[in-house]
Formats: C-alpha cells, structure tokens, sequence
C-alpha cells in the first residue's frame, strides 16, 4: 500500500505541476512579448525615423518609454514630468496636462517634428494635428489592458509634414 500511494502522491504531484505549467508558460509569452510593447517598438520607430533635424513631444505619462535608451541620438526630445511634489500645493507637468490637454499645447514653447502619444488621446487632438501639419506616420499595438484612461491600446507618432520648395 506504500507503493501504491507513493504512485498516487506523484501523479497528483506531476498532475498540479502540469496545470500550473499550461497556465503559466502562455501567461509568461504574452506578458514578456507581447503587453505593453508600444512603448519600445515607437522607440526603435523614432530612431530610424529621425534625423539631427527631429526633435519629439511624448504626450505621455511620465515614464511611459524608456526614452534615450533606445533612441541612441542626440536630438531633443520632451516628456511629461512628473517629480516628486515638494509640497502639498505641488501640481506636476503631467497632472497639468492631463487636467486641459488641448489648453497645456497651445502654451507649450515646444513644437517638435514628431508627437508621441497613445491612441485614447488622438481624438482630443484632431484639430491641432491638422492645423499644424503633423500626420499620422506610425501606429503600433501597445496592450489589450490599458492602465488607466491616461493609457490607450497603440501607441501612435505623428509627424509635422514640411513643403518643401
């Protein structure tokens, strides 16, 4: 009867490791190929794309790329911040744009050739990308669970188209 248990121990044994394994491996795949991966692939995107003329506005919670890391050039480029508050009056550069997105641009000094946001924002800037001459030039998945409504599903970059004469 030792025996026979000791067979059973295994197999029920060997049966949990089996489960845990066919849930776990898809799980690990998805979430380290696949979620969230907007953010480094516009990198790659903006450094093939750019050149010493280019400069980029990310309209994007802070820390939202992982910025010169990937970009491996030298030109300027702008997030959101968000530092730790000094005091309790203390409201960040995020907070504010967030707050009056189309309102924060207009006063913004920076008018970059590419902008960088996530697709839930697109349509609170339909009318400055137009009149500003940006197109959309890049869409990239970023994940099927955004954070927060700060987050969307693609990450997208638009770029201000120049005439040349």
């Amino acid at each position: 009867t030792g025996a026979c248990m000791y067979v059973h121990v295994c197999s029920a044994l060997q049966s949990v490791v089996c489960v845990l394994l066919l849930l776990h491996v898809p799980m690990a795949l998805y979430f380290s190929t696949v979620h969230q991966m907007g953010a480094t692939a516009v990198m790659d995107f903006l450094r093939k794309d750019s050149d010493a003329n280019s400069s980029v506005l990310f309209l994007m919670p802070c820390h939202s790329t992982p910025y010169y890391s990937h970009i491996h050039k030298d030109i300027p480029m702008h997030f959101l911040e968000c530092p730790p508050p000094i005091d309790s009056r203390f409201v960040d550069v995020s907070e504010k744009f967030y707050a009056a997105p189309k309102t924060w641009l207009a006063s913004s000094d920076f008018m970059p050739s590419h902008i960088v946001m996530f697709d839930s924002l697109v349509k609170d800037f339909d009318d400055f990308l137009v009149k500003e001459s940006y197109k959309k030039v890049y869409s990239i998945f970023h994940t099927h669970f955004p954070e927060s409504e700060r987050f969307g599903t693609h990450v997208i970059v638009f770029k201000k188209i120049t005439t040349k004469f």
